[in-house]
């Protein structure tokens, strides 16, 4: 717990700092374990870390597995009513990687589906890899969700996943993980560059 304590607290000083440094208030993810997820003190930390530095809770979103949430599908229910209460986003990751049943998860306060990236990675390779991610993409629409797809590695498979109707994409074909201090001068430049536009 530590750790994670540790990372919402810098997750949050550096939203600060971002908002500081370029009048801009710049949504962050943190992926929430298991471990997290479950402990009493999530919430409670969470809240005071967004007090502590002045940062509104829609500019955080937690990422909790499938597999996670369904372990105790009920309490789960409790927990992110609780989270999405508080103001707080919520993405379900690695979907399609657990077992939860349409019923279950139209229930859940989520806002987004994330896109295991083993299925992205079978875009290519399997017609039943494109096929899930297109039924994935599908009900999350269904259920009102933005649908993310993580792992794009390859021009092909952003291609594909625009195809498919996929319009929220993460992986190294657009970046390499980047630092705090980088991503700010990242930030930086696009603003930069959108002002002279």
């Amino acid at each position: 717990m530590r750790l994670g304590h540790w990372t919402i607290r810098q997750v949050c000083r550096q939203i600060a700092e971002w908002r500081d440094a370029y009048a801009r208030e710049v949504p962050v993810s943190i992926n929430v374990s298991d471990r997290e997820f479950w402990h009493a003190g999530l919430l409670p930390h969470i809240r005071a870390m967004l007090a502590e530095f002045d940062v509104p809770a829609d500019l955080l979103t937690l990422e909790i597995t499938e597999t996670v949430i369904m372990h105790r599908p009920e309490l789960a229910e409790r927990l992110l009513g609780d989270m999405r209460r508080a103001g707080l986003r919520l993405h379900v990751d690695a979907f399609g990687t657990g077992h939860s049943s349409l019923q279950t998860l139209h229930r859940y306060p989520v806002e987004a589906l994330k896109i295991d990236r083993s299925f992205v990675g079978a875009l290519t390779t399997s017609a039943q890899g494109r096929e899930i991610v297109d039924v994935i993409v599908a009900l999350g629409r269904a259920l009102g969700l933005e649908v993310v797809a993580e792992g794009v590695e390859t021009l092909e498979q952003l291609a594909l996943l625009r195809e498919l109707g996929c319009s929220s994409v993460q992986g190294v074909y657009l970046s390499d993980a980047v630092t705090g201090l980088e991503a700010g001068r990242i930030l930086g430049q696009q603003l930069l560059a959108a002002e002279e536009a």
